[in-house]
């Protein structure tokens, strides 16, 4: 299958690297001269400035040096509106082997240091050729690469969107394909699917050809052994299978693990589920002492203290909770007002 960038998230974050370029036409004397008609009439192709004198007439840049912009482009924005027009003009020029040139231009630049560089370089093989593996795989690591190195939130938020779902396609189109499994068993850890990511490693391992890199995820599935069960123990709880939620987590709410919230939480839903109102009670009052603002365990005391009578305590979490969603009201109101304010950190 086809990569596609349907939901790029990285252009607007690699536009500056074509601003600067100005989008003139061929004249038509150098349309004819080079037969070029069918793909280049009505198209805009990118010059840069200081090249546009040698470009007047179209007789002073070459294709090779037009193409290279072109790349630039469609690497920064594969959705430009020119993009598809430029691969029918690289194809009228270049062979078949122009994907696996401007592959190698980025891992030229990642052996530099230039992560943008490489991105671009491999966002725009992906654009030529949309099934190239190594493409595929580089575009995936170099995000990783990116976001790993960034103070950025929204920026880093972005780059793993996209390295996650590469390495994701990878699994998909080639399952015998060892190293994005091993990725992604990290990606989906620092997410907290420890569930996934465990799968992820699990499938790593039995075809795995970097022996260090198969020590380090079976390490790693010792490791998150319990929070996986921990974590089918929420998932039993959110699918209502209550009793067994209660059995495997209430095993847990007393260990290492007592810290994590969303254990206590959803042990204060199935013990509510199933009647037990002092037990519920107890869990959501201590998810509570773990993350003060869970509107989840709110709205559990609420139900907890009317059914009981205890309206002066129901009264006081209502208050809470409309603290809360008044400060969350306002802070999305502020982000709806100021778009900008945080423009210069997303660039």
């Amino acid at each position: 299958m086809s990569y596609t960038f349907e939901k790029d998230r990285l252009a607007k974050y690699l536009a500056e690297y074509i601003k600067g370029y100005l989008f003139v036409e061929f004249s038509d004397e150098f349309m004819k001269r080079l037969n070029i008609e069918d793909v280049a009439r009505g198209v805009r192709v990118p010059i840069d400035p200081r090249d546009l004198k040698r470009f007047s007439g179209g007789s002073g840049v070459s294709a090779t040096e037009i193409a290279g912009n072109m790349v630039r482009v469609v690497g920064c924005d594969p959705n430009f509106k020119y993009a598809n027009a430029y691969k029918k003009f690289m194809g009228r020029f270049f062979n078949e082997r122009l994907p696996q040139d401007v592959l190698m231009t980025g891992v030229k630049a990642v052996e530099a240091g230039n992560m943008q560089e490489a991105c671009i370089h491999f966002r725009a093989a992906l654009f030529l050729e949309p099934d190239m593996m190594e493409a595929m795989y580089n575009y995936a690591r170099v995000c990783r690469e990116m976001y790993n190195s960034s103070d950025d939130e929204i920026f880093i938020g972005m780059c793993k969107a996209e390295s996650t779902e590469a390495f994701e396609k990878l699994t998909e189109d080639y399952p015998d394909f060892d190293q994005p499994y091993f990725f992604l068993g990290y990606a989906y850890l620092n997410m907290g699917l420890y569930e996934k990511a465990g799968l992820a490693w699990e499938k790593f391992l039995p075809i795995a050809k970097d022996h260090q890199a198969a020590q380090e995820a079976a390490q790693r599935l010792r490791e998150i052994a319990e929070p996986r069960r921990i974590e089918a123990g929420c998932n039993a709880v959110i699918s209502g299978r209550y009793a067994e939620g209660i059995g495997i987590l209430s095993g847990f709410a007393a260990s290492g693990y007592e810290t994590w919230w969303p254990l206590h939480f959803y042990l204060g839903v199935a013990y509510e589920e199933v009647g037990n109102m002092d037990a519920a009670e107890r869990e959501y009052k201590r998810t509570l002492q773990l993350n003060a603002a869970d509107m989840g365990s709110m709205e559990g005391l609420i139900r907890i203290y009317k059914g009981r009578g205890q309206d002066e305590l129901a009264e006081k979490y209502e208050k809470k909770k409309s603290i809360i969603e008044e400060n969350l009201r306002a802070d999305a109101q502020e982000r709806s007002e100021n778009p900008e304010s945080n423009s210069d950190d997303e660039k």
